[in-house]
C-alpha cells in the first residue's frame, strides 16, 4: 500500500527528492523498491538482528556494526557513521547509517538510514528530524478535529470524513499564519522547532575555535590566506541550508 500511494503521488506530479519514515516501514527491500522510483530514503531503521546488511564483506545486522566500531565521544552530534549495502534480489543498494544518541536513553542510541550516501551525517538527522512534523499534523486531526471519532462503516462516508478533517487542518493552519505569525500551532509548533533544531550557535562558535587551535598548532603565520582558509572549512561543516543563505547574503 506505501508503494502504491507513493506511485499516485508522484504520477500526480507531487515530486520529492526523499521519502521520510520510521522504523515501521524500513527495510533493505523497501529502500530498494523505493529508489526504484527515483526517491531517495532517510528513515529509521529497525535494530534486529534478522535484517542484515553487507558491510566489509560480510552479513551483518546493524547492534553487530556497532560493536565493530570505535565510537566518537564528546559533544558529536552522532556515535558512529559507516557506510553498508543492502542486497536485494542481486541488486546492491549503497546506504549510509547514521547512529545518534536516544535523548530518552543516556545509554541508548538510535540508527538513521539514508540511501543518498552524499548527505553529511548533519544533513540525515537535520532531514529526518522533519518527519516529527507528520506527527504533530495527526495529533491535530485525531485530538482537536475527531478525525478519530467518526461512526460511519461505508467507504464514501470515511473518505469524505477524512478530506473535511484535511481541509479543515489546512484552513485553520492558514489563518493563524495569516492573523498572528509564522509559527502556526502556538504550542505545537515549539515542539516542532525543538525537534528541527539545526547547528546551534555555541555549536558553530566551538567548531571556529577548533579549527583556529588547529592552525596555530603547527605553528602558522596567521595571513590572509590562512584566515581564508580557516573559513572556508568552518563553512564546509554548516548545514548546506545555511551555506546557502551566507553565500546569498555574501
Amino acid at each position: 500500500m506505501t508503494l502504491e500511494l507513493l506511485r499516485s503521488a508522484l504520477n500526480q506530479g507531487i515530486h520529492a527528492d526523499y521519502v521520510l519514515f520510521d522504523t515501521w516501514f524500513s527495510s533493505p527491500k523497501m529502500f530498494q523498491q523505493i529508489r526504484d522510483l527515483k526517491c531517495h530514503c532517510v528513515a529509521m531503521v529497525k535494530r534486529s538482528q534478522k535484517i542484515y546488511y553487507r558491510y566489509q564483506g560480510q552479513k551483518m545486522d546493524v547492534k553487530e556494526i556497532f560493536k565493530r566500531n570505535k565510537k566518537r565521544r564528546g559533544r558529536s552530534r552522532y556515535l558512529l557513521s559507516v557506510q553498508v549495502e543492502a542486497v536485494v534480489e542481486g541488486k546492491i543498494l549503497p546506504i549510509k547509517l547514521v547512529y545518534i544518541r536516544n535523548r530518552n536513553k543516556r545509554n541508548d542510541y538510535l540508527v538513521l538510514a539514508s540511501t543518498d550516501i552524499d548527505l553529511t551525517e548533519d544533513e540525515i538527522i537535520q532531514l529526518y528530524a522533519r518527519r516529527w512534523s507528520v506527527e504533530v499534523y495527526f495529533k491535530m486531526c485525531k485530538q482537536y478535529l475527531k478525525l478519530a471519532k467518526y461512526q460511519g462503516i461505508s467507504y464514501d462516508g470515511i473518505f469524505a470524513h477524512t478530506t473535511l478533517v484535511a481541509i479543515g487542518y489546512m484552513i485553520l493552519a492558514v489563518q493563524e499564519r495569516e492573523s498572528k505569525d509564522d509559527r502556526t500551532l502556538g504550542e505545537l509548533f515549539y515542539l516542532l522547532i525543538d525537534e528541527l533544531s539545526e547547528l546551534s550557535v555555541s555549536e558553530a562558535i566551538l567548531q571556529l575555535l577548533v579549527l583556529f587551535q588547529e592552525a596555530f598548532a603547527d605553528e602558522y603565520v596567521l595571513d590572509e590566506a590562512v584566515l581564508n582558509n580557516i573559513i572556508e572549512q568552518f563553512l564546509e561543516k554548516l548545514p548546506s541550508s545555511i551555506q546557502k543563505q551566507l553565500k546569498q547574503a555574501g
